[in-house]
């Protein structure tokens, strides 16, 4: 349950007069859930004795580009895009800057399968480009373990548009080599609106579904033989509530309202943070002396 960093990194360093600039790759994870945001955090130092500054000038050109290699072999595709990540960054000489950019926001790796990517930063302040070292993560499909088409309530049309398409929201199982989780995927045949990961998928019960009056979507997830975690999503995947609870006599469950389409827990407490559980890498967790 470890959070992992994988880093990767390339400068000349054997010829270090030659080493303007040293980039460095860092991914939190090895594997992504199809559609699921990737991060790729890049560090860079400046070594050229000048302040790199990357705007739109003439002499502040500059931008990151990453070099992908996807499950075919072949380079993933670049989006049409003029997003670029860089623009506003000042790196002083000597000093190190970290930025974090969204690479599926820039490429269409959306295919399962295991990748390999490097970063390239160009600035026309530099006779070279430079790059990191070459990571690799995986893309999975996941098992889908629930779905269910929903329709779009008014309250979420826009102004003058047609009546939405109604939208499939699927809880899928996958495994990231170190934890098997679960993770909610709200999508229509255009677009996916969101993919959330819920918690660690212990093996014991599916999770809990229910939407409301306002197509809603409420999940009941059992992350402990103790403690369970409540969400409830919008239509469009937002979380609107997160709520930790503890087994007592009675395990908590959902229960639909269906004279108003309303949903309730019933059952349980509410689970006391650091008492019944604590958090790892933003996941609730059992602590281990209430195993």
């Amino acid at each position: 349950m470890r959070k992992l960093f994988l880093i990767f990194s390339l400068c000349v360093l054997s010829v270090p007069a030659f080493c303007q600039l040293g980039v460095n790759l860092e991914l939190s994870q090895k594997s992504y859930l199809r559609y699921e945001n990737i991060f790729a955090q890049i560090t860079l130092r400046n070594f050229s004795g000048k302040a790199l500054i990357f705007g739109e000038g003439d002499t502040s050109n500059g931008k990151v580009e990453f070099a992908i290699e996807a499950p075919n072999g072949i380079p993933a595709d670049k989006k049409k895009t003029d997003y670029n990540p860089m623009i506003g960054f000042v790196i002083p000489p000597g000093v190190s800057q970290t930025i974090l950019v969204p690479v599926n926001r820039l490429y269409i790796v959306d295919k399962a399968g295991s990748y390999r990517i490097k970063a390239i930063i160009n600035h026309n302040q530099l006779q070279h480009s430079y790059e990191s070292g070459t990571a690799v993560f995986t893309i999975f499909n996941g098992i889908m373990i629930w779905e269910k088409q929903i329709g779009v309530p008014k309250l979420y049309h826009k102004e003058g548009e047609l009546e939405p398409l109604s939208r499939t929201a699927r809880i899928l199982s996958f495994y990231d080599e170190y934890n098997k989780y679960f993770a909610l995927m709200i999508e229509d045949k255009d677009k996916v609106f969101a993919v959330q990961r819920l918690g660690h998928d212990i093996g014991n019960e599916k999770p809990q579904t229910e939407t409301d009056s306002l197509n809603r979507i409420h999940i009941l997830l059992q992350i402990s033989p103790k403690v369970y975690t409540y969400f409830l999503f919008d239509i469009n995947g937002a979380i609107e509530e997160k709520e930790v609870y503890s087994k007592t006599d009675i395990p908590p469950v959902m229960v639909l309202d269906n004279s108003d389409g309303s949903v309730m827990i019933v059952g349980g407490r509410k689970a006391i943070k650091d008492i019944d559980y604590t958090e790892e890498n933003g996941f609730p967790v059992m602590k281990e002396d209430n195993l």
